[in-house]
């Protein structure tokens, strides 16, 4: 680096004087004539050789030109050439070749500058460029890189932009929650102008828009609610894919390269256009700032001192979203007029038939009403998403129960789809909890699994836990403890179902058959508008408690043919009709059938706990 302030306080200098000492040289001289010899001059100078008369040449070794005697030497000036209109001309070319002489001197010296500025170059990277202008481009794309941070900067920018994004999605989650209740309320306004229940406390006590929805007087009002609600999401729904976009767009840019050629062949022009002097100033400013960046030399001239910009955050910033991709059509639906405009634009080109006709004007509404679909999926997605927290948590300790336990859960069938849709919503407001304990047996009959539910002062539910008995993991089989598993998930479900119907159970000792009564009868008087009388109860019970035993039933029967055990149809029924043995839906029964059953209670199941199809945890 020493190298490059000598460059920088004597060359300079240098270069400065050489064109005053040439021509002082000529005017000592005196005689144009004597430029003559200068044949390598000439040539360098690429001009023709001046017509000058050699006869009228003074020979320049001669002491006293003009032939004159001692008085000639002392009355004759040392210096005597009259200018006339002949030779004016010869001046101007001699000055015109000094000039070259101190160009050729200059690039020479330049030459040498460049030579060191490859040199530090090469050190500084440990490369080996031959020629200046290859180490010169290399340093700039070091330069643009690490001293100004071209992709760091870009690199930030577009952090910056998905920063906004996820602070809309945050905002939109709010607006979401808002849609949620507010779709909600709408299935309950008119029952709770009437009734009180848990549904109307909990929605009619949320805020939406600044308004409490049970304080909303009119229709109006609830659909200009709605409308805001709706029109907040689109725009957040679009504005954040919009930022995403062109956060893509800028990393597009870097990754692209062009616009970071353009900048390289910028810098490479900039010192092309410069005074041979100007280049050493500005490539040993460069230099310095690489390695030097907070402490840059300021002994250069002022117009050099600043190295030139061609870039900042606001230029990556425009050049990104010209580089950005185009959002998605579930962004742009949400754009302000964008499907009507769709559709205008389809309405003015719509097509000819083949006899030269304009098709109708339903030709272009497909396309709206999938747009519109489109839309309307966005928002039950992330209503959905938004919602639907999955909210059953396993915390048995046993791995091979664990594994059970999620099987059943990650199963494709109906429970197990009802059960993430009821407790991965807030309208259940719990969470549904699986735990290994000790069970006490329960008139004589083995517990397997027991589904407890917390209830507040009002008795309405806080929570639910399956216990499935830890004293039976070594014994029962696996094909038990997915039976059992879903056997309490059915418990669970229904009294989710008859929390919601403000149904109050009792939470002492509730058996299997107690609960599966209150429920059927809940089902049964929705399914017939309240008008279900006391005579045919007992047969809606069976009806629908059949139609779940059945559905239960083949839950069992196919994980029981994937393990290979050939478990029957009908012991699977079996299996799943064990824990309704005091309902009304096995008191009404066929008699025969429920003999049946009792037959394979007592011959083919082991007390329901040990079942004889199956393997055991620790086989």
């Amino acid at each position: 680096m020493k190298t490059l302030y000598t460059i920088l306080t004597i060359t300079t200098l240098l270069c400065l004087s050489l064109p005053e000492t040439a021509q002082a040289q000529y005017h000592e001289q005196g005689m144009p004539c004597n430029m003559l010899k200068a044949e390598d001059s000439l040539k360098l100078a690429g001009r023709p050789p001046m017509q000058i008369n050699i006869g009228d040449c003074t020979d320049l070794d001669d002491p006293n030109p003009g032939g004159g005697g001692e008085e000639d030497k002392t009355e004759d000036p040392p210096f005597e050439y009259d200018i006339d209109f002949n030779n004016i001309g010869e001046l101007l070319y001699l000055e015109g070749l000094l000039a070259a002489i101190a160009d050729r001197e200059e690039q020479r010296w330049l030459d040498e500058q460049e030579e060191t500025f490859r040199n530090e170059i090469n050190e500084m990277f440990d490369t080996h460029h031959s020629t200046f202008k290859a180490a010169q481009e290399a340093f700039f794309r070091e330069f643009e890189s690490e001293t100004l941070g071209f992709e760091r900067t870009a690199s930030d920018e577009a952090y910056q932009h998905r920063q906004i994004a996820d602070r809309m999605d945050t905002d939109q989650e709010v607006v979401t929650t808002e849609l949620y209740h507010m779709e909600e309320w709408k299935d309950l306004w008119e029952f709770c102008k009437d009734w009180e229940g848990a549904d109307c406390d909990k929605f009619g006590s949320k805020t939406v828009q600044g308004t409490r929805l049970r304080d909303i007087a009119t229709q109006h009002q609830f659909d200009q609610l709605l409308g805001q609600a709706e029109t907040d999401f689109a725009e957040l729904e679009f504005d954040a894919a919009q930022e995403r976009a062109w956060a893509d767009g800028i990393w597009n840019m870097v990754h692209d390269g062009s616009y970071y050629e353009s900048i390289i062949r910028s810098r490479m022009s900039q010192y092309d256009n410069l005074s041979r002097r100007d280049r050493v100033f500005l490539m040993t400013n460069y230099i310095l700032t690489y390695n030097y960046p907070s402490n840059a030399p300021m002994a250069t001239p002022t117009f050099i001192s600043d190295l030139p910009s061609y870039w900042h955050s606001e230029t990556l910033f425009g050049l990104g979203k010209e580089m950005a991709p185009t959002p998605s059509i579930e962004a742009l639906v949400f754009y302000p007029g964008y499907i009507e405009d769709r559709f205008d634009d389809c309405q003015a080109g719509r097509p000819k038939n083949d006899r030269g006709v304009y098709l109708g004007p339903d030709y272009c509404t497909p396309a709206r009403t999938e747009q519109e679909a489109i839309r309307e999926r966005v928002i039950a997605e992330h209503i959905n998403e938004e919602t639907f927290e999955f909210s059953i948590l396993n915390q048995i300790t046993d791995p091979c129960i664990a594994d059970i336990v999620d099987v059943v859960n990650d199963n494709d069938n109906v429970v197990s789809k009802a059960m993430a849709e009821a407790f991965g919503s807030p309208m259940s407001g719990y969470d549904v909890v699986y735990v290994g304990e000790v069970l006490e047996n329960e008139k004589d009959k083995i517990s397997t699994g027991r589904t407890i539910p917390t209830v507040d002062s009002n008795d309405k539910i806080t929570g639910i836990k399956i216990v499935i008995n830890s004293e039976l993991f070594d014994s029962m089989t696996d094909l038990g403890v997915f039976a059992t598993t879903l056997h309490e998930n059915v418990h669970a479900m229904m009294f989710y179902q008859l929390n919601r119907g403000d149904i109050n159970i009792e939470t002492d000792d509730v058996e299997f058959s107690v609960l599966a009564d209150a429920w059927s009868e809940a089902v049964a008087m929705k399914q017939n508008n309240g008008e279900v009388g006391t005579t045919t109860l007992g047969y809606l019970q069976h009806d629908i408690m059949a139609d779940l035993i059945n559905e239960m039933a083949k839950i069992v029967k196919e994980y029981s043919d994937s393990k290979g055990y050939g478990m029957s149809e009908f012991e699977s029924e079996a299996l799943m009709w064990m824990g309704l043995q005091s309902s009304v839906a096995w008191a009404t029964m066929e008699k025969e059938l429920r003999g049946a059953y009792e037959l394979i209670f007592s011959t083919e199941i082991d007390g329901f706990a040990v079942l004889k199809i199956g393997k055991k945890c620790d086989e």
